[in-house]
């Protein structure tokens, strides 16, 4: 399996570049366009002596030197313009070109005219609308790393998890600080049933600010989260290699899953596959848990952090998936299309990669922008995917959950710029308006309104 691709990378502040040229005159900036490509090897292909890698399937990325241009940002739209560092050409072979389509405040779009190719790659780079400050804290007077986010379904709040224990509320409207959630000790993971790594879980009054419960028994930081349902229970799981499933009413334990190796587990995703039963047990003599509630037909998906990503029916209590990644998996969605149930997975070695849950003998895809760790994924409207990039880029994929055809194929279509180069450790959609809000490692939250091709 190969999927060779064309990327392009943007000079990550080119708006304040064309905000400051427009006095000076001069709005230029850089764009790449490059190749790359992941396929997995045959087996006699390589040989390693690290245990590890033995289980884990050998892929290869391919990549080309990619082509440098000096992009004029008020340059006349449709303008082709040449690299200015142009990568080793056979005879004969043409060079790329780029160009500027469109372009408002906030985005451009960019085509990439590939030699020998018919179609042209089309990107939009989209600077943020507004970008949010966190306070410096008390003590240290170092502004925090921000670890995640996530929008309430009113879309009145963003709620933001960092360093420190920091959590604190944002006025989706206003874009100010609305309140801080104390208690946590150290760094909050998830939000708003938070999650923290000193072991507990917490749950939160949004009115007051005050903590209504605490959640306690793992013995590990937590990684993640999810809710079931309405939320009378939810999920974690921890480094301790464990996820629990919890009574929110009762704060108790109800269930517990483990794994033969004892990874930490780094990322939770739930699939409801009562429609499809692709992995769901048709029937159980299981009886719920009396706290337990919404969890039939409910599929638990891990990723660990040594490659492997297991599937647990939480109402049969059973296994019903094990799968093998690239690299350590540090994020993971599911979703279901009109034609089948998929599983995204993203790997600390940059590698996308889906899976079709009723045939995972082997991916239905294998995508790379770069081998920054993907840290966060995200399924968004119009059949559209979100990652979150260790290198500072939050892309958005098309064409990955439909079907994969020659005129439609996978591909990134919108990239959000802003970060020089600090991960962004996690994105959110606005469910209504489709707002997406990111938070970096530099301590800002940032907000997009997203345009797409």
């Amino acid at each position: 399996m190969e999927a060779r691709q064309f990327y392009m990378q943007l000079q990550p502040d080119w708006q304040t570049l064309a905000v400051e040229g427009e006095t000076a005159g001069e709005q230029q900036c850089w764009i790449d366009v490059y190749e790359r490509g992941v396929r997995l090897r045959d087996d006699d292909s390589s040989s390693s002596s690290d245990a590890k890698d033995d289980v884990l399937p050998k892929v290869r990325v391919e990549s080309a030197t990619s082509a440098h241009f000096e992009l004029d940002l008020n340059a006349a739209l449709d303008q082709r313009i040449a690299p200015s560092s142009p990568p080793f050409l056979e005879q004969g072979q043409q060079q790329h070109l780029v160009a500027i389509t469109k372009r408002e405040n906030q985005w451009i779009e960019v085509h990439a005219h590939i030699a020998d190719r018919e179609q042209p790659v089309r990107t939009i780079f989209q600077a943020p609308t507004a970008t949010m400050h966190s306070q410096k804290r008390a003590g240290t007077g170092a502004i925090p790393q921000l670890h995640t986010v996530d929008v309430s379904m009113d879309e009145k709040f963003v709620a933001v998890g960092g360093a420190d224990g920091l959590c604190t509320l944002w006025d989706a409207l206003d874009r100010t600080e609305a309140m801080e959630l104390s208690g946590h000790l150290l760094d909050v993971t998830r939000v708003l049933l938070t999650g923290s790594l000193d072991f507990t879980l917490r749950i939160w009054s949004v009115e007051s600010g005050k903590c209504a419960a605490i959640l306690k028994g793992h013995r590990g930081g937590v990684e993640d989260i999810a809710i079931l349902g309405k939320g009378r229970n939810v999920m974690s799981s921890s480094s301790d290699g464990l996820i629990h499933l919890w009574s929110c009413g009762t704060q108790d334990v109800i269930a517990k899953w483990g794994n033969d190796a004892h990874s930490a587990v780094r990322c939770l995703t739930v699939l409801d596959d009562s429609s499809t039963k692709a992995l769901v047990e048709t029937s159980t003599s299981n009886e719920p848990h009396e706290l337990e509630a919404e969890t039939d037909g409910k599929i638990v998906f891990a990723g660990l952090d040594n490659g492997e990503i297991l599937g647990v029916d939480i109402r049969a209590r059973e296994a019903v998936l094990n799968l093998q990644g690239t690299a350590s998996v540090f994020s993971c969605a599911a979703a279901t299309t009109e034609s089948k149930p998929l599983l995204l997975t993203g790997s600390e070695d940059g590698i996308l990669t889906a899976w079709d849950l009723r045939n995972t003998s082997t991916p239905l895809q294998l995508l790379s922008r770069s081998s920054a760790p993907i840290n966060r994924i995200v399924c968004g409207n119009r059949d559209t995917v979100w990652t979150a990039h260790g290198d500072g880029g939050c892309s958005n994929w098309s064409h990955v959950l439909g079907e994969n055809t020659h005129t439609n194929v996978a591909g990134i279509s919108t990239e959000l710029t802003g970060p020089q180069y600090d991960p962004i450790r996690d994105v959110a959609i606005a469910p209504k308006t489709g707002r997406v809000f990111t938070v970096s490692r530099d301590g800002r939250l940032r907000d997009y309104i997203p345009h797409f091709l």
